[in-house]
C-alpha cells in the first residue's frame, strides 16, 4: 500500500470479495455507488460516477478518532462570552472493530513514513494518509490524518484533462500539509 502498487489492492479486494467489502462501508453513506461498482475495478477507484472529496475525507475520519464522525465545517457557534449558542450533537459511531481500524491505521501510517506521501514524514508527529492518480493523470487526491484532524484534497479540473505536468511538485500534500494545524 506505501508504494500504491494496484495489485496489491485488486488482491485483496478479491480475497474478501466485492460484496462483503461493500458492506463493509455502507456506513459511510456515499451518495453515487451504484450495484454496477461492486466489482474488482473498484479497489482502484474505478467506479461508475465515485466519491466526493468529502465523502472519503469523511471516511477516513475511522482513522483519526477510531469512530466515524460527520464532516463539519463549523463545530459550535458561541457567543461573545464563550457560552454555546449551538453544537453538534453527533454521536461517533464504531463502525469497524478496533483491530480492523489499528491495522489499517498502521498501513496508512506507513505510506508516509516510507511511502507516496513520505514528504509529510514527521517524526515528532504521527501522520497517515493516502495519496490517488486516476488514469491519464486527470486527478490527484490525497487524504489524510494527523491527531484528530482529518483532511483531502483533490486537484483536477471540472472539464477533465491531462494534468500530470504537476505530479512531481506534489501539491496535494503541500496543500494538506498546509491545511493541518501545527
Amino acid at each position: 500500500m506505501s508504494k500504491s502498487l494496484n495489485t496489491a489492492a485488486v488482491k485483496l479486494l478479491a480475497d474478501i470479495t466485492p460484496t462483503e467489502a461493500f458492506k463493509d462501508i455502507s456506513a459511510f453513506e456515499f451518495q453515487h455507488i451504484t450495484q454496477e461498482d461492486i466489482r474488482l475495478p473498484s479497489a482502484l477507484g474505478g467506479f461508475t460516477f465515485g466519491v466526493t472529496p468529502l465523502e472519503l475525507t469523511r471516511a477516513y475520519t475511522v482513522f483519526s478518532t477510531q469512530k466515524y464522525v460527520p464532516a463539519r465545517a463549523i463545530k459550535k457557534v458561541t457567543d461573545l462570552d464563550g457560552n454555546i449558542l449551538y453544537a453538534w450533537n453527533d454521536q461517533p459511531k464504531m463502525l469497524w472493530s478496533e483491530e480492523t481500524v489499528d491495522k489499517t491505521r498502521e498501513l496508512l501510517i506507513n505510506v508516509v513514513r516510507n511511502g507516496t506521501a513520505r514528504r509529510l514524514y514527521s517524526p515528532t508527529v504521527e501522520r497517515g494518509g493516502k495519496t490517488g492518480t486516476t488514469n491519464d493523470f486527470i486527478d490527484f487526491w490525497y487524504v489524510g490524518f494527523q491527531g484528530d484532524y482529518t483532511a483531502g484534497v483533490w486537484i483536477g479540473k471540472d472539464v477533465p484533462e491531462n494534468i500530470q505536468r504537476f505530479e512531481k511538485e506534489n501539491l496535494t500534500l503541500k496543500i494538506w500539509e498546509q491545511s493541518i494545524p501545527k
